[in-house]
């Protein structure tokens, strides 16, 4: 990420994933550059079996109709993106993230398997698949390898009515299959020891359901995953459609648990994704087909069907001005199949890495060097994301540490009071290349790059880029 060989890794999680070597392997084996596998290549593979697994999943749990709630899962896509976080934008404006394909793909395919290993079609076949997803899981996200057992129980669950109906050794199995990823939760707790990560806020949980579905859509939701297990028609889908939920409110979301999950299970930063304990989009889907299917198919009075379809029509109308389509949500589109970066940071990052560097470090705020750092080859770096600069602290020492921060607070325009310890982190990292924004190049700001030996050499689309070389 920074470019410094035999730096430690920020999270150790990060030693197990493999989807961003996925595109890195294929690049190698095509000779194209890993961006365009990763943002281009593979979008439309994980795109198809995304749909796929909506398919599979609504054909288990509502055969008759899986078509119509296929569909209407995908409206849901486009429609309920008012949040960063919501599912519908990891699936559909996010797919090409690793831990979106696990919430799009992984999440609804071990519900899937699941519920065809406890049926009577069930193999060993489905067992195995459901191995591989939690192994997947591991590789796909950091989170994957909590999140992939969290989804596997909510799932056997779900079916416990078919486990204990069939041979009970099914049920031990599929409970064995969700130790899978153990050993490297152990790994990264141990590694994860006093890691400031555990200093962060914690989120109450009704921060983070409306962090997730937005304060309008929140409604729509909340409604239809309610509505699915009073309308269903037979107890197996009644559980089905009732456990994930219920597991989901009543102890993920419980707000007396809150605290103790976020400390000493998720950590506090990625509590919030505990909403991806099951596939929510689907389920909402498939309620939204029950109302649909009971309003039409009823023969005797009709009135709560169409009362609750007029609630639905109604928070649709309330949910649609924030729609996943919206401008603000998607960035404006920059060409068709291009990457997911946006083109003014692109050009700037690209600028400063075809300068000359001298060997030395480049320091640039958050929105380039975050776009330096995908690149292969790229110069090493003194920062990506000012917040990992915390996380860096203990494992490499104030001595290293200390003086990125100071460069940091330099590069966004809040280190101009200790000029004299800026210099000298300009010296002991070996900093040669500076983007700096326009609107911070205050004169103090100049004065310190002027007397450093920085010349200006690029000046593109709001950012200036510095250069020197280095003694």
């Amino acid at each position: 990420m920074l470019g410094e060989p035999g730096f430690p890794l920020i999270f150790p999680s990060y030693r197990f994933a493999s989807f961003e070597l996925l595109s890195g392997a294929v690049a190698y084996l095509l000779s194209v550059p890993a961006m365009d596998v990763y943002y281009i290549y593979l979008l439309p593979v994980w795109v198809v079996i995304a749909v796929m697994a909506i398919f599979l999943l609504t054909k288990e749990i509502i055969p008759k109709h899986w078509l119509l709630a296929g569909a209407v899962a995908f409206l849901l896509t486009l429609l309920l993106g008012e949040m960063h976080r919501s599912p519908a934008n990891f699936s559909f404006v996010r797919i090409f993230q690793g831990k979106a394909v696990f919430l799009s793909v992984i999440v609804p395919t071990i519900f899937y398997l699941s519920a065809r290993f406890f049926s009577e079609r069930g193999t060993k076949a489905d067992l195995f698949l459901l191995a591989c997803c939690q192994v997947v899981s591991v590789g796909l996200t950091n989170f994957g390898m909590l999140m992939g057992p969290i989804v596997g129980f909510g799932a056997l669950i779900s079916n416990l009515p078919l486990a204990l109906k069939g041979d009970l050794k099914k049920l031990y199995y599929a409970f064995a299959i969700l130790l899978i990823p153990l050993p490297y939760l152990i790994n990264v707790a141990l590694e994860s020891s006093g890691s400031p990560i555990m200093n962060f806020g914690t989120e109450t949980a009704a921060n983070v359901w409306t962090s997730v579905f937005g304060s309008h859509q929140q409604y729509l939701v909340g409604f239809l995953i309610s509505a699915g297990p009073i309308l269903a028609k037979d107890t197996v889908t009644r559980w089905r459609m009732a456990v994930p939920p219920l597991l989901l409110f009543a102890i993920y979301l419980n707000p007396w648990l809150a605290g103790f999950i976020s400390k000493y299970v998720t950590t506090p930063p990625v509590y919030w994704r505990v909403v991806w304990s099951f596939p929510i989009l689907i389920f909402a889907a498939v309620s939204f087909c029950m109302i649909v299917v009971d309003l039409f198919e009823r023969k005797r009075s009709r009135f709560i069907p169409a009362l609750l379809s007029t609630v639905v029509l109604a928070l649709t109308v309330y949910s649609l001005p924030f729609n996943t389509l919206r401008l603000e949500n998607t960035g404006s589109v920059e060409g068709f199949a291009t990457w997911k970066v946006p083109m003014t940071h692109l050009l700037v990052a690209q600028k400063a890495m075809n300068i000359d560097n001298d060997g030395g470090r480049l320091l640039a705020a958050d929105e380039i060097a975050g776009v330096i750092s995908r690149f292969e080859g790229h110069p090493r770096l003194i920062s990506t994301r000012g917040m990992y600069l915390d996380f860096m602290k203990p494992l490499v020492g104030e001595a290293e540490s200390v003086p990125r921060q100071l460069l940091y607070d330099f590069v966004i325009g809040k280190g101009t009071t200790q000029i004299q310890k800026v210099r000298a982190a300009f010296h002991s990292l070996d900093v040669s290349v500076i983007v700096l924004k326009l609107d911070k190049e205050t004169s103090d700001v100049l004065t310190v790059l002027d007397s450093e030996g920085f010349k200006q050499r690029e000046l593109v689309n709001g950012y200036s880029i510095w250069a020197r070389r280095l003694l």
